[in-house]
C-alpha cells in the first residue's frame, strides 16, 4: 500500500516530516512505511548481492563453457589438421608408388628388350655354330663315306682276288660237310 508523499520521504525525509507534523498516527504510519522501505531497500540491496554473487558464477561458468569450447575448437583445428596432414601424406605416397611402379616397368621393359636382343643375337650364333658344325659333320661323313668305299673296294677286289686264286687250287682246299 502507498501512501501519496510517502516517496517525498524517502526522497527527503525532513520535508515529509514538516509536512506530516501535526498528525501523529500518519507520522507512525509513515515511519513503518520508511522502515518498510529500509527493509525494502535492504532486502533489495540484499537480492542485487545475490544477483552479483549469481552473475558472477554465471560467468565463471560462462568463461569455463568458453575455455572448453576453445579447447575443443583447438582440438577440432588439431584433428582436422592431422588429418588433412595424413591426406597429403597418403597422396604423396601414393604418387611416389606410382613413380616408383612407372619407373619399375620401364626397367622390366628395358631388360626384356635387352634380354630379347641377347637371347636373338645368342639363337643366331647358336644357328650360325650349328649350321658350321652340321656342315663340318656333312664333310667328315661324306669324307668317311668316301674312304668307307674306297676301303669296301679294296676288300672286294682282294675278296674276288681270293676267290679266283681259290677257285683255282680247288681240289686240295674242298671243304666237306660232315656226315
Amino acid at each position: 500500500m502507498r501512501v501519496p508523499g510517502a516517496r517525498a520521504i524517502q526522497k527527503s525525509p525532513r520535508r515529509g516530516l514538516r509536512r506530516f507534523r501535526g498528525v501523529r498516527g500518519i507520522r507512525d504510519k509513515i515511519f513503518e512505511i520508511g522502515d518498510n522501505e529500509s527493509m525494502v531497500m535492504k532486502k533489495k540491496e540484499h537480492l542485487e548481492i545475490l544477483a552479483e554473487d549469481i552473475q558472477s558464477k554465471f560467468d565463471l561458468v560462462l568463461e569455463g563453457h568458453a575455455g572448453i569450447n576453445r579447447r575443443l575448437d583447438e582440438l577440432t583445428e588439431s584433428v582436422r589438421d592431422e588429418r588433412q596432414e595424413r591426406v597429403l601424406f597418403q597422396k604423396a605416397l601414393s604418387n611416389q608408388i606410382r613413380e616408383v611402379d612407372q619407373r619399375l616397368g620401364n626397367q622390366i621393359r628395358e631388360v626384356d628388350q635387352r634380354l630379347g636382343a641377347k637371347i636373338e643375337s645368342g639363337d643366331q650364333r647358336l644357328e650360325a655354330k650349328i649350321d658350321g658344325v652340321e656342315q663340318r659333320l656333312g664333310d667328315r661323313i661324306s669324307q668317311v663315306e668316301t674312304n668307307l668305299r674306297l676301303e669296301i673296294r679294296g676288300i672286294a677286289a682282294d675278296l674276288a682276288e681270293h676267290r679266283a686264286d681259290t677257285e683255282a687250287h680247288r681240289a686240295p682246299y674242298r671243304v666237306s660237310e660232315p656226315s
